[in-house]
């Protein structure tokens, strides 16, 4: 089974956020064979936090490039996707927020090698769906 869920802030204005980086980790280290895939490259506008929590967190956390578009450049998002390794990030849009099309576009545009994109684009999803 492989668990997806939100990751981040949300645009609503609450107090408090509870799909933090670090709750992420904890909840993986307690449970280190669950996979999860967060969206949003781990923690959206809290990509410190992924960096600091989750990168290293252990290899069954995957990342998605859902609505990063917005918040980060092509160049940023890049970075942080060589500092987790392009076989950890599967291709998202979090639509109806974002639209598919731009968002392969956006990926398209990173300064990442073919294989990398083929890896986010298709092959890491088959790898995880199909294990």
């Amino acid at each position: 089974m492989v668990l997806l869920l939100h990751a981040g802030k949300v645009p609503e204005d609450l107090p408090e956020f509870f799909g933090t980086p670090d709750r992420f980790a904890r909840m993986v280290e307690r449970h280190p064979d669950l996979v999860v895939v967060l969206a949003h490259l781990g923690g959206w506008e809290m990509w410190n936090g992924v960096r600091e929590h989750l990168i290293p967190a252990g290899e069954n956390v995957y990342f998605d490039t859902a609505y990063v578009s917005p918040s980060l450049t092509s160049e940023e998002s890049c970075d942080l996707i060589s500092e987790m390794g392009a076989d950890r990030v599967l291709f998202g849009t979090d639509y109806p927020w974002t639209d598919q099309a731009e968002e392969i576009e956006f990926v398209g545009e990173m300064d990442l090698s073919d294989r990398e994109k083929r890896l986010i684009l298709s092959e890491n999803a088959k790898r995880l769906l199909f294990r």
